[in-house]
């Protein structure tokens, strides 16, 4: 149980374990990595506020500017909760954001606080991973809502465990990846994963992947990539998408 602040120096690597941890306060870890890893339930109380944000520092005279750090959390028989009023903050100014991964194979997994993963200028947003146990339609419309909400943009990963998903409006990343081990999946809206450069979107499920007459699947990047030593090609930069045929 985590209860009090928590600070530590820029770019550190901190971890947590135990048969089930609970999150209750602030722990301030610059550019850090923090893994958290227990056999049971892993929560994030409404006042727990985890930044891992990338924060500027001088060196002789000059401003660095830090990425975004690495929050990892592992249950291998629990759930993951994150209540209303927390935050896991993962962005960066003038650097790169980090990332967020959530396992929980074997529970079920509840965000109701804030995601922060944003960049700004042309630096690289933040990746989001989550493996639980199930996850229904409704609950995962909500997920990509907080990770919008919060920036999180270059790469979303969802592998559920079991039962069906519906995917509709709101999945918006440069790699959009959906594995429904143990049901099936079904897209009825749009899955955007264009960008300056071509996206990806990967789609899968044990008993298989169907595609609405409104299903979009985008992945298209109107930015002509180039280099110096050949010229441009004459076919298009396709994005990439992978479903079961």
């Amino acid at each position: 149980f985590v209860g009090s602040e928590v600070g530590i120096r820029a770019s550190a690597k901190v971890g947590l374990a135990g048969n089930g941890v609970a999150i209750a306060s602030t722990m301030l870890l610059p550019n850090a990595k923090l893994v958290v890893t227990a056999t049971n339930d892993i929560a994030i109380g409404g006042s727990g506020r985890i930044d891992l944000s990338g924060q500027p520092s001088m060196i002789q005279k000059a401003t660095v500017y830090g990425f975004g750090g690495t929050a990892i959390f592992n249950s291998s028989q629990g759930g993951f909760t994150q209540a209303a009023g927390s935050v896991i903050d993962v962005s960066a100014t003038n650097a790169s954001a980090g990332s967020i991964s959530i396992s929980a194979g074997s529970g079920a997994v509840s965000f109701g606080g804030r995601l922060a993963g944003s960049a700004t200028g042309n630096n690289t947003s933040g990746d989001f991973s989550v493996t639980a146990a199930s996850m229904s339609s409704t609950d995962f419309a909500a997920l990509n809502a907080l990770l919008t909400q919060g920036g999180l943009f270059d790469a979303r990963s969802f592998d559920i465990k079991s039962g069906d998903l519906v995917i509709g409006d709101g999945v918006k990343a440069h790699s959009v990846t959906v594995s429904v081990d143990g049901g099936a999946l079904t897209v009825a809206g749009t899955i955007d994963a264009s960008g300056a450069a071509p996206g990806t979107i990967r789609l899968s499920a044990g008993n298989g992947v169907a595609r609405a007459s409104t299903a979009v699947l985008d992945a298209h990047g109107p930015v002509l990539h180039t280099d110096r030593y050949r010229p441009p090609p004459q076919a298009k930069q396709p994005g990439h998408t992978a479903t079961p045929p």
